[in-house]
């Protein structure tokens, strides 16, 4: 069974004629409730007609009489069964408003059968009642089942005997200590509200919260750790016959991202460019790129190209092939001539890869004497 809490005290009046009920200022806590059944818009409190209702149609000549705060006895004995003070066929019955002050006795909740009687019974779990009832052509709401606690199970028919209302939902265990549980109606189908971010993902959506038409939907800003309020519904009410849903908008808060760092190397691990650290916020999209690097193929990149980032620093590795070196050759032809530039002996052509060393040498000629080299590029380390 979901935990309530007691409710508050009710304010009588000097005349005695009507009671005050206070409406609900803290927050719906929505964990409490099970999403399948509409929630009371004054839960755990039913509302000021249905309190109304259980101080003057009394069963059992008992009173709702908030001056003192009764607890639902939902104790359970080492059988695991309750001591129910039993509810009379009479209160098993569907209650209805009509937009007014008068409510009406629309029917039988349960038949000719008790509820549950008097006695140690299995705990019994409130009935799933029609979500809809029509009565006179008009279409009713389930709201939430009124039941009324009281202090003492007696039934006295000279003294009143103080009572408390709740507002309870299908399926929840009903208190030994009820007094009647009235399915009550409204001819409101109720409102939802919806707590979304910017791009409508869905942070927190309420139950059906539902009461009469015309009371205030109590919507309320909530709070989200990592969210900033940014739009807020109108205050609006219940309408008659027709849901209402109301929604509140929220931003996601920037949050600084590791980052993300593009390598450029060759396939033996080696740099061949700098490295690029990219920033941004979670979440937020990134793109890298691949370069034309001189001498070099691209080959692959590991890791994603493009992304989101994230609290988890990443890496994305562009891998390149170095270019295979075209091989060039030269020759150097080596001359021996006169001072006149007539050939004195064969010339000697030498071949190689361009930048390689080559050496020459000085010939002994007959009946000529050294004189002098002569290059056409000087160098202290000749190469082709």
């Amino acid at each position: 069974m979901n935990k309530k809490t007691l409710i508050s005290s009710l304010l009588i009046t000097l005349t005695f004629l009507f009671l005050n009920v206070q409406k609900v200022s803290a927050a719906i806590n929505y964990n409490l409730f099970n999403y399948t059944y509409p929630v009371s818009a004054y839960y755990p409190k039913s509302s000021d007609k249905a309190n109304v209702m259980g101080r003057i149609i009394k069963i059992n000549n008992v009173r709702n009489d908030y001056s003192v705060s009764i607890p639902m006895d939902v104790s359970q004995n080492s059988e695991g069964k309750l001591n129910y003070f039993g509810l009379t066929t009479s209160t098993n019955v569907y209650f209805t408003h009509d937009s007014g002050n008068s409510i009406t006795n629309a029917g039988s909740l349960t038949g000719p059968n008790t509820l549950v009687g008097p006695g140690l019974q299995n705990p019994v779990k409130l009935p799933i009642p029609s979500s809809t009832i029509t009565i006179d052509g008009q279409t009713y709401y389930f709201n939430y089942y009124v039941v009324q606690v009281v202090t003492e199970k007696v039934i006295s028919p000279i003294n009143e005997v103080q009572g408390n209302n709740y507002a309870l939902q299908p399926l929840d265990t009903l208190p030994a200590n009820a007094n009647f549980a009235w399915a009550y109606y409204s001819d409101s189908p109720g409102a939802i509200i919806h707590y979304k971010t910017e791009d409508g993902t869905e942070l927190l959506t309420s139950p059906t919260l539902i009461g009469e038409s015309g009371d205030t939907i109590p919507s309320e800003v909530r709070d989200f750790t990592g969210y900033t309020l940014v739009s807020v519904p109108e205050e609006d009410s219940l309408k008659k016959a027709q849901l209402t849903n109301l929604t509140y908008v929220y931003r996601k808060n920037p949050v600084a991202a590791a980052t993300v760092t593009v390598k450029y190397i060759d396939t033996q691990g080696n740099s061949i460019s700098d490295s690029i650290p990219l920033s941004g916020n979670v979440d937020q999209e990134y793109t890298t790129e691949q370069k034309i690097i001189s001498g070099y193929t691209f080959n692959e990149v590991q890791g994603n190209k493009s992304g989101l980032f994230s609290t988890t620093p990443q890496t994305v590795t562009y891998i390149y092939t170095k270019n295979p070196i075209e091989i060039k050759t030269g020759t150097v032809t080596i001359k021996y001539v006169d001072t006149n530039g007539n050939s004195i002996s064969d010339e000697i052509t030498k071949s190689g890869n361009v930048g390689s060393l080559y050496t020459s040498e000085q010939k002994k000629i007959l009946g000529y004497n050294f004189k002098e080299l002569q290059r056409d590029n000087l160098q202290l380390n000749p190469k082709l």
